[in-house]
């Protein structure tokens, strides 16, 4: 089955959707909360885009009882996961976790953003990550 990333040639063997994330090196953008707001309709767009398509992935994983078609799938789905996570980085954020998208503040805080959210509402520290997320206060 070809996905729509096929061409980047990432592997996955052996991974987990939770641990295959690219990790790209990159320097942050620093992000106000009107530029993250303003970035955010096209990122969550492409994640939409992205997470229906894991989404059938992780359908068909579930209900395969054949165990190569169900490694198959896993790859397929890690791969996706990868490939997302890139797009999203070439714009700018920062990926954290599937769906899971972060923007610098550039004063060790992030604006936190999770698909299907429609709007950023949460920001954390760099160090506390996405369970220390609280309200943004504006």
């Amino acid at each position: 089955m070809e996905t729509p990333s096929d061409n980047l040639g990432l592997g996955t063997e052996g991974t987990t959707p939770v641990n295959n994330l690219v990790q790209l090196h990159h320097t942050p953008q620093i992000y106000s909360l009107q530029e993250a707001r303003a970035i955010l309709p096209l990122i969550s767009k492409l994640t939409r885009r992205w997470h229906e398509r894991a989404d059938k992935i992780l359908l068909s994983f579930h209900y395969s009882k054949d165990e190569k078609k169900r490694a198959e799938l896993e790859k397929i789905f890690n791969k996706m996961i990868d490939d997302w996570a890139e797009a999203i980085e070439k714009l700018g954020p920062t990926v954290k976790g599937p769906w899971l998208v972060d923007f610098d503040t550039g004063d060790g805080n992030y604006w936190c953003w999770q698909y299907p959210e429609e709007d950023i509402l949460h920001k954390h520290s760099h160090l506390g990550g996405f369970q220390t997320r609280r309200p943004i206060q504006e």
